[in-house]
């Protein structure tokens, strides 16, 4: 029986430390960690991605807002699943993670092992619906949102979930 490849999960947070130790977490525990300090290199090789991590400080002329935005837009990138994990914590900054088209939405500080617990849920809920797209032969909208509105394209609509899962810093889930 052949072993399933690992994800890959595309690391863009402009901290070294931060970087390395949740790329080496990754690593450790099964995924292929592609970490980057900034949004260009983030756009080179976003489509070798299973996933996305970014901040919203980034270094660079673009921030992570406008980086999501560019994923989303690009139609080799924007069905790609994407978390934001940043320090900018405010409402303000988790409305324009969200508008831009994030699927999650994390405060740090936060453990490795809770990202890789986010990381791993929204990639087995893409796997999920792909499968179902696939043998359905058509996309449902299976929540009561009208999550279309916000991805504009149809398969989005059984890929994201219906609304951003958003976590303070002590790791409350607070529904949006």
């Amino acid at each position: 029986m052949p072993s399933t490849p690992a994800a890959v999960v595309l690391l863009v947070q402009a901290d070294h430390d931060s970087r390395d130790m949740y790329a080496e977490f990754f690593r450790y525990q099964g995924l292929l960690p592609i970490p980057v300090s900034n949004a260009r290199d983030g756009l080179t090789v976003a489509r070798k991605a299973d996933i996305i991590v970014t901040g919203l400080l980034l270094l660079g002329d673009i921030d992570g807002i406008e980086f999501i935005a560019r994923l989303k837009r690009d139609e080799r990138t924007k069905r790609i699943p994407l978390i934001v994990l940043t320090a900018c914590a405010w409402k303000s900054d988790r409305h324009r993670a969200e508008e831009a088209g994030c699927d999650i939405f994390l405060a740090k500080p936060c453990l490795p092992d809770h990202l890789l617990r986010e990381v791993r849920l929204l990639l087995a809920a893409v796997e999920l619906h792909w499968c179902e797209y696939v043998h359905r032969g058509s996309c449902r909208d299976r929540s009561q949102d009208s999550v279309s509105s916000l991805s504009g394209a149809p398969f989005l609509m059984a890929c994201r979930p219906p609304r951003v899962r958003t976590y303070a810093t002590d790791r409350t889930a607070a529904s949006v």
